[in-house]
């Protein structure tokens, strides 16, 4: 190893902070001009990478020094930052407890990133004044490998161009004719160190995604990074590498002291020769002579000691490991460099987490996971199925209830799902899964010509049949969650976003879409106020009512009535009083509250109430009849009058046929066509504008809707598809049986078709290419059927969701969530709901 002198070192530093000339660095270290030379030719050949350009047209070079990897990280003070479910980050809300909050998977700067899509997500995110965006990881792309025999098929994901100013060649190899440039013209290999391959990829790649043609951010509010796997595989690796350096450098510097004592021993042995051939030739030697042989065998002794010493030393070095907190340093510092690099790029941004995140806005805490099952090399359209099954056991074994989880990864598509739970008060935690911002066609067709597709994840992710991009948006708005699915439609459309001050001003229709009511079940979920005990659909449709939800389509997708679905009779529910118990329980009331009459009066409804509902109706027509009287005619009769306004087309008040009428009369009479039928007559409406179409003994429904002049969307509508009541993914199993069919129904060529299903009692949504599957909640609580197959909590509460009328490309697909707790919340507290907010653009 080549020792630099105190002065060579000085000049090494100081070329880190100001380019200098020979001329400046001689007048400012007081030497002569050709000593300056030396020394910059001693710290090249040391491995200092020094940067030489020359001044303008003048011949006069300037020399700068260019730090090494391993100098900048060795001199890094990171420290990974918190991010707990007990110390979460906190992220600023201009409107207190609501919120909006951006969010963008797998960005792979670098790689086949969907440009105009994540550009255009910006640019949506700023014009609807986003509180901030998080990004969670993947956020470049790298190929790490040196040697792999899928390096081939990994080069051909990456758009990143060798930018050969970045790369920087010893002046000595440019001489020989390998410049960088030359190189690149003659089309030859360049070597291109890991810091060089990460600064193009920052800023050839990453930085001008979040910027426009002046420069300036395309987003102005604050960025969130989480770390995702390829980021952590650069640390991973490049720790490594830093490790391999220092023991090169290590043995390197083992090698020149053998070496050196080696030279040294053979000078004693060549001195200690010449004393003996000296007390041959001579027949005496003198007293001073023989202390200096014996100095020299004494000398001899310590170099043969040191040489055995090192050379041990020397197999610690090439056979031994290193300590555990050199590897954990130089983990947490190759962190920082990279940390350092991103947020240098990205404006306004901070890197949140190097794993799991966990962030405060509102009153809310939402969880990020960078991959659900932290391996996304196991590309798949099932990693839902994962983070289910994570939540509920942490929700059992941790008590672990954030109110959202949202996973990135390399996912092939947008899934949302829902984790109800009751601990001291009912919530439910909604999980996310995102979509990539790639490159969706461009991977495709890099896909054709290939036989095998193999080494590269994003290839890989393209063989999936329902592989589709997008963002999204997660707001709150009094309390009530709003989601903003902005699609690859949407985000690639540039008429959408050919006007800044009409990114947002999308008109859209808005529909109610229910299921699953079970009417007449002792297990039927109802909501209980200080005064009265409900039925939660009740409930549910006063408060559409009361908030004047702009609904012009109702959805109602099957199990209305529980029927006689299993032998439901022999069924207990444990709130039921027997006449010798209800007897004893009034009594009690009666003296209770016996100088509180109005309080008596509220308690004794209630329990009778309850009790009858948990007495359960057992004749299905009898279900029917009390079903059709607790609906709400004025709700109905709004809607209809909305969607004529509207004119809309399709079905105003869709009924289909659930399993539970199937399993009771097998086609022999029909619950939705009943229904149907009823309703038209109480409302006067017209066979088109409520309908309930059946196919065989259940119900089916396809066609269009849309608004009258505008975008006719796809609609496909049974209740149960291919559905999954297990801990995993429940609507995974929906959208392989609508894909998997392949049948072509002809209304839906080139229409983005809403594909709505009932029967799981979880919900969901999720995504395939062009086709969003919806799947209701329900009414109804847990049951010994559900307790004794161990289902999840069921999922009860309704949602609403909206449709731009001009389709796909021209705004995003939105869902308003009413989970039971917000349905219980209203019907005690009657808090106040921002109607034009929630239901922003609507088209009435």
């Amino acid at each position: 190893m080549i020792e630099l002198s105190p002065d060579e070192i000085k000049i090494w530093e100081y070329l880190k902070k100001k380019p200098s000339t020979k001329k400046a660095l001689a007048k400012r270290f007081n030497l002569p001009e050709s000593t300056i030379t030396r020394k910059l030719k001693k710290l090249q050949t040391a491995g200092k990478h020094l940067q030489i350009e020359p001044i303008g047209n003048e011949s006069t070079p300037l020399y700068s020094a260019i730090s090494s990897i391993e100098e900048i990280v060795s001199n890094s003070t990171y420290q990974s930052p918190i991010s707990t479910y007990l110390q979460p980050t906190e992220v600023p809300s201009k409107d207190g407890e609501d919120f909006k909050l951006g969010f963008a998977n797998t960005i792979y700067a670098g790689g086949k990133t969907n440009k105009k899509l994540f550009r255009n997500f910006l640019r949506y995110a700023e014009a609807d004044k986003v509180d901030g965006i998080v990004l969670t990881g993947n956020t470049i792309w790298m190929d790490i490998t040196r040697f792999s025999k899928y390096k081939v098929d990994r080069a051909v994901t990456t758009e990143l161009k060798t930018d050969s100013q970045t790369v920087i060649y010893p002046d000595a190899i440019k001489a020989a004719g390998r410049d960088p440039k030359t190189l690149l013209k003659e089309k030859k290999p360049i070597y291109v160190t890991f810091k060089e391959r990460l600064e193009m990829v920052i800023q050839d790649a990453l930085r001008p995604l979040f910027l426009n043609k002046e420069g300036k951010p395309l987003f102005n509010n604050k960025v969130y990074i989480v770390f995702g796997d390829v980021e952590e595989e650069l640390t991973r690796q490049h720790t490594v590498e830093a490790l391999r350096i220092e023991i090169a450098k290590e043995k390197e510097s083992t090698r020149v002291r053998i070496a050196e004592l080696k030279s040294e021993l053979k000078g004693v042995n060549k001195q200690i020769k010449e004393f003996v051939k000296l007390s041959e030739s001579e027949e005496e030697v003198s007293e001073k002579q023989i202390k200096q042989h014996r100095s020299l065998e004494i000398t001899k002794e310590k170099i043969v000691q040191q040489l055995a010493d090192i050379e041990e030393y020397k197999t610690r070095v090439l056979m031994s490991n290193t300590n555990d907190e050199y590897m954990r340093l130089g983990d947490e510092k190759m962190k920082g460099y990279i940390i350092d690099k991103i947020e240098s790029a990205i404006p306004n941004s901070k890197v949140i987490s190097t794993g799991e995140a966990h962030i405060k806005i509102g009153n809310k805490i939402i969880k990020v996971v960078a991959s659900t099952d932290k391996l996304t090399s196991k590309i798949a359209d099932n990693l839902m199925d994962k983070l289910v099954e994570v939540t509920r056991m942490n929700l059992s074994a941790k008590g672990e209830a954030p109110d959202i989880v949202v996973a990135g990864g390399l996912s092939a598509t947008y899934t949302q799902d829902l984790v109800p739970y009751i601990d001291k008060k009912q919530g439910t935690i909604t999980l996310i899964q995102l979509p990539t911002c790639l490159d969706e066609e461009s991977l495709e067709d890099i896909l054709k010509d290939r036989v095998r597709v193999a080494g590269n994840k994003m290839t890989k992710l393209a063989t999936k049949y329902d592989f589709n991009s997008g963002a999204l948006i997660l707001e709150y708005i009094t309390g009530i969650q709003k989601r903003k699915l902005l699609t690859s439609n949407f985000l690639t459309n540039d008429d959408a976003f050919s006007e800044k001050e009409k990114v947002t001003e999308h008109k859209m229709l808005y529909e109610l879409n229910i299921s699953d009511q079970h009417h007449g079940s002792k297990y039927v979920s109802v909501i209980e106020t200080e005064s009265d005990i409900k039925y939660a659909f009740t409930v549910a449709q006063e408060l559409v009512l009361a908030i004047n939800a702009p609904i012009i389509k109702i959805n109602s997708l099957g199990d209305e009535l529980q029927e006689k679905n299993y032998d439901t009779e022999k069924e207990e529910h444990e709130e039921y009083l027997y006449p010798a118990q209800l007897e004893k329980e009034i009594g009690r009331i009666m003296e209770m509250y016996k100088d509180n009459p109005e309080k008596k009066q509220k308690e004794l409804t209630k329990l009778l109430k309850r009790n009858t509902i948990r007495s359960g109706i057992i004749s299905p027509q009898k279900q029917r009849f009390d079903f059709l009287d607790s609906l709400i005619e004025e709700l109905l009769a709004k809607t209809l009058k909305r969607a004529r306004d509207a004119k809309l087309y399709g079905p105003v008040i869709n009924i289909l046929n659930g399993n539970h009428n199937v399993h009771t009369f097998e086609g022999l009479q029909n619950t939705s066509e009943e229904l149907a039928r009823e309703l038209k007559i109480r409302l006067k409406a017209a066979n088109e504008e409520i309908q309930a179409k059946i196919l065989g003994k259940g119900g089916v429904y396809s066609g269009t809707f849309g608004v009258k002049d505008h975008y006719l969307w796809g609609e496909y509508c049974r209740h149960k598809q291919g559905s999954s009541k297990s801990s995993k993914d429940p609507t995974r199993t929906t959208r392989l049986a609508f894909d998997r069919r392949g049948q072509d129904f002809p209304e839906f060529k080139e229409k983005y078709v809403i594909n709505r299903a009932g029967h799981t009692h979880m919900g969901g949504q999720t995504t395939s290419k062009n086709v969003l599957h919806d799947i209701g909640y329900c009414f109804m609580d847990r049951n010994e059927f559900g307790e004794m197959l161990n289902y999840g909590s069921p999922m009860r509460g309704f949602k609403i969701n909206g449709f731009p009328i001009d389709g796909p490309a021209k705004g995003p697909i939105v869902t308003i969530e009413f989970p039971v707790e917000y349905i219980t919340k209203w019907a005690n507290e009657k808090p106040k709901v921002n109607t034009e907010k929630l239901f922003n653009n609507s088209i009435i």
